[in-house]
C-alpha cells in the first residue's frame, strides 16, 4: 500500500520518470482541448458527432494501414494512419450534416446511421487486414483501445499544439459559436454563416478526436469530449465560465487518470481517465450548487419548510384576527389545535416552527403553546392580504368555484410580488 502511495505521489509531482511525465503531460493537454471543444459540441447538440468521428476513423485507419503496408512503409507509423482516420472522420461528419440538411432525419438518427455504416466498414477492413500475409494489425490496436503508455514526446507535443490551437479558435469564434448554438435562425438573419461555423466546429471535433485516439482510443474518445462539458454544465449558467470549467475538468481528468494508471499495475490509462472523468461528473451531478441534485433537494426542502411556516403563521393570526392588538399580544394558542400543525409531517412542522421562532415571528411557551409577536402579526397580515386578494380576483374574474379558491390562494400567497399585489388592488377597486 505504501509503495502504491509513493508511486502516486511521484507521478503526481512529475517524478516518475521521463515516459510517465510525457504521458501525464500529453493526456492533461488532451483533456483541456477536448473539454473546451466538447463544450461547444454540447451547445450545438453534436454530442454524438464526437462518437461518430471516432468510430468513423476506423475504416480510415484500416485503409491507411493497407496502403502503407502495400507500398512497403512502416505499418506502425502514426502519421499515415492519422491522415486516413482524419479523412474518413471528416467524411462521416459531413455526411451527417448533409443528412440533417434534408430535414428528414433528426440529429441522433443521422449520427447513428453514419456511425454504424462507417464502423461496420472498419470492422470488415480489419478482417481483411488479419488475412494479409505482409502485415500485422497490431499497430491498429493502439488506436482502437488506446495505448497511452506508448505516447512519445512528439505525441505530447501534438496534444499541446492541439490544446493551444483549439483554445485560440474557440476564443476567436466564441461569439459565433454562442449565437448559432442558442438561436440558429436569428444568427442566420443577422448575416452569420451557420454552415461555415458548423464546418469549423466539425474540424475541431475531428482534430481533437484524432489527437486523442492514441491516448484513449476510438471506443472512449467521445467520453473525453462530452463528460467534462456535461459536468461543467452543472456549475454555471454562462457559456464562458462553462467553457473554462469544462477545460479544467478535462485537464484534471487526464492528469488524474494518468497518475493513477502510472501507480497501479496493468491499469489501462484511457479507461482510468474515463473513470476519473465520470467521478467528476458524479460530483457535479450531486453537489454542484446551481444545478446539482442535492442542492436542488435542499432548496426544495427549504421552500417546503418556508411555505409550511407561513401557513402556520397565517392560521395563528386568523385565530386572533378579531382581537385588538393589545389582546392579541397576550393570547397564547395551543399548537395541537392548529390544523396546519396537526396535519403536517413532523419532518416539516418542527423546522417550520423553529424557523418562525428564529425569525422572531412566534414565541414558544410551555405546553406546546405559541404567541404571535408584533413582527409575526405584520408578516401574517401581508400573507392574509395576498391570500384574500387573489381569492377575490379568482372569484370575480377566473370563473373558479368557491370551493376551489383556498387551494389556489394558499399557493399564490407565497409568490405574489408587491407590484402584482398593487395591480390586483387596482383591478378589484376598479
Amino acid at each position: 500500500m505504501n509503495e502504491v502511495l509513493n508511486q502516486l505521489l511521484d507521478a503526481a509531482l512529475f517524478q516518475g520518470g521521463y515516459n510517465t511525465r510525457v504521458v501525464i503531460l500529453g493526456t492533461t493537454l488532451l483533456g483541456i482541448a477536448s473539454g473546451v471543444v466538447g463544450c461547444f459540441a454540447l451547445l450545438h447538440k453534436k454530442t454524438l458527432s464526437g462518437d461518430a468521428a471516432a468510430h468513423a476513423a476506423l475504416p480510415g485507419l484500416a485503409i491507411a494501414f493497407i496502403f502503407t503496408v502495400y507500398f512497403g512503409g512502416e505499418s506502425r507509423a502514426s502519421l499515415p494512419l492519422l491522415i486516413g482516420a482524419g479523412v474518413t472522420s471528416t467524411l462521416a461528419l459531413l455526411g451527417i450534416e448533409w443528412l440533417l440538411s434534408s430535414r428528414r432525419l433528426d440529429s441522433d438518427t443521422a449520427s447513428a446511421a453514419v456511425l454504424s455504416v462507417f464502423f461496420g466498414s472498419g470492422i470488415l477492413l480489419l478482417s481483411i487486414i488479419q488475412n494479409l500475409q505482409t502485415g500485422r494489425a497490431g499497430g491498429l490496436q493502439h488506436f482502437i483501445f488506446g495505448m497511452t503508455a506508448s505516447l512519445s514526446a512528439s505525441d505530447a507535443l501534438l496534444a499541446g499544439v492541439g490544446a493551444v490551437l483549439s483554445g485560440i479558435l474557440c476564443y476567436l469564434a466564441f461569439k459565433e459559436f454562442r449565437i448559432i448554438g442558442f438561436d440558429r435562425d436569428y444568427a442566420i438573419t443577422q448575416g452569420y454563416s451557420a454552415r461555415w461555423i458548423d464546418l469549423l466546429l466539425i474540424s475541431l471535433i475531428v482534430f481533437v478526436t484524432l489527437i486523442g485516439l492514441h491516448s484513449v482510443g476510438i471506443l472512449l474518445i467521445v467520453s473525453a469530449l462530452i463528460i467534462p462539458a456535461a459536468s461543467a454544465r452543472f456549475w454555471t449558467e454562462s457559456l464562458g465560465p462553462m467553457t473554462v470549467i469544462s477545460g479544467i475538468i478535462g485537464g484534471l481528468s487526464g492528469y488524474g487518470g494518468s497518475v493513477v494508471s502510472a501507480a497501479v499495475t496493468n491499469a489501462p490509462t484511457g479507461a482510468v481517465i474515463v473513470i476519473v472523468s465520470g467521478l467528476f461528473f458524479l460530483v457535479s451531478f450531486l453537489f454542484a450548487p446551481k444545478r446539482g441534485v442535492i442542492a436542488a433537494l435542499f432548496r426544495r426542502m427549504v421552500q417546503i419548510v418556508v411555505v409550511a411556516a407561513e401557513h402556520l403563521l397565517r392560521e395563528s393570526y386568523e385565530r386572533l384576527e378579531e382581537l385588538s392588538p393589545q389582546e392579541r399580544s397576550r393570547v397564547t394558542l395551543d399548537l395541537r389545535n392548529l390544523h396546519t400543525f396537526r396535519y403536517s409531517s413532523r419532518i416539516v412542522r418542527w423546522p417550520a416552527l423553529l424557523l418562525l421562532r428564529w425569525q422572531g415571528m412566534l414565541a414558544l411557551k410551555a405546553g406546546k403553546k405559541i404567541q404571535v409577536t408584533e413582527l409575526g402579526g405584520a408578516r401574517a397580515l401581508q400573507l392574509l392580504r395576498r391570500n384574500r386578494l387573489w381569492g377575490e380576483y379568482l372569484l370575480r374574474f377566473g370563473a373558479h368555484p368557491y370551493t376551489h379558491l383556498d387551494i389556489s390562494a394558499d399557493l399564490a400567497e407565497h409568490a405574489i410580488s408587491e407590484k402584482l399585489l398593487q395591480e390586483l388592488e387596482q383591478t378589484l377597486d376598479g
